[in-house]
């Protein structure tokens, strides 16, 4: 697996062309490879029941484009400076967000780029940034991943020991950045996702209840000519008067409100992969 993934890296940095490379890729792991295909036009049919499966199949076909898309990018972001960064992506909406005095909890899903977002946050924040992320199962990978997210000063917590990191960061009022669109456990409360009771994590809910966090939820779209643009919300945890559990069914909620919302407009550019209706 590990000759695999070099020589797709490779082939990935040794074609100048962007677009071509992911149309490359895209069309190899639609046809040849097709992971989880099935899975992503189940989800599709969940959550727009309205549309007949042609239209869905042609919107499949665009979602391995886009994460091709995003792929292709993240590798190159191995050779791209701070400027090159910050000139993919329309930065308007999350300046102010992420110069907020106190702590800031950025929750974000996998739709767009999200890794563009994370690397821009890094440079134009004056605040510390950890990112919340999942080990990957090669270590050619992660470590690879992890160069990235860290090349301009970003700093990434594993899940699994990462607790009293984020309490660490949260309480001396720096940024810790979730991917919360992940399926949860089981025994997870439920929230209302495409008019589905999904079983989802809350940690950032939570986090954001204890620390007295303000959440910026923010998703990174790709536009027109490879630019990318920032869209932020904010919830504040200290506006619900409920009880903690009250409070984080609540506050997740209201971001898988927000995900839905950017999903039914850019469909293309989520990660359909997940097998988020499991439970």
């Amino acid at each position: 697996m590990i000759v695999f993934y070099k020589i797709l890296f490779k082939f990935i940095t040794k074609i100048k062309d962007a677009d071509l490379a992911a149309k490359l890729i895209g069309f190899v792991f639609y046809y040849f490879i097709p992971i989880r295909k099935k899975k992503v036009l189940e989800n599709l049919q969940v959550a727009f029941p309205q549309k007949k499966e042609d239209e869905l199949k042609k919107i499949r076909k665009k979602v391995y484009r886009s994460i091709s898309k995003t792929l292709v990018e993240l590798i190159n972001f191995q050779n791209a400076d701070k400027s090159k960064i910050l000139t993919m992506i329309d930065t308007s909406e999350i300046i102010e967000q992420i110069n907020h005095e106190g702590a800031i909890i950025l929750l974000t899903a996998h739709i767009g780029n999200w890794e563009l977002g994370a690397l821009a946050v890094g440079i134009l924040s004056n605040k510390d940034f950890y990112v919340l992320a999942k080990e990957q199962k090669s270590s050619f990978v992660s470590k690879m991943v992890t160069d990235i997210r860290e090349k301009f000063g970003n700093k990434e917590i594993y899940l699994g020991n990462s607790v009293k990191r984020i309490f660490s960061a949260l309480r001396s009022n720096n940024i810790v950045g979730i991917v919360g669109d992940q399926r949860g456990p089981k025994e997870s409360i439920k929230v209302k996702f495409f008019n589905r009771d999904t079983t989802v994590y809350t940690g950032a809910a939570q986090f954001a209840i204890k620390t007295k966090s303000k959440i910026v939820v923010t998703f990174v779209i790709r536009k027109e000519n490879n630019q990318y643009k920032f869209f932020c919300r904010t919830i504040d945890p200290m506006l619900y008067k409920g009880s903690f559990e009250e409070n984080t069914a609540k506050i997740t909620q209201a971001y898988f409100a927000m995900l839905e919302e950017y999903i039914r407009k850019y469909p293309e550019q989520w990660f359909w992969f997940h097998n988020i209706w499991k439970y």
